[in-house]
């Protein structure tokens, strides 16, 4: 009986503790690193990155020359 107890407490115990710490940490960062950059990312590169974009320029020469 101890022994098909202690297995299956550890199994337990172990599914359940490093499932949540991991994910917690890595979650909390994907939100936050893709929160900031959606929206800000969405509205303000747009015209930043024409401007910086070899495209944007490429486009400009050719339609100054």
């Amino acid at each position: 009986m101890s022994t098909p107890l202690q297995p299956i407490e550890n199994e337990s115990l172990a599914g359940r503790a490093p499932p949540s710490p991991p994910p917690s940490p890595l979650l909390s960062r994907r939100d936050e690193n893709r929160a900031p950059e959606p929206s800000p990312a969405t509205i303000e590169p747009p015209k930043k990155r024409r401007k910086l974009d070899p495209d944007s320029k490429r486009v400009t020469k050719r339609y100054g020359n």
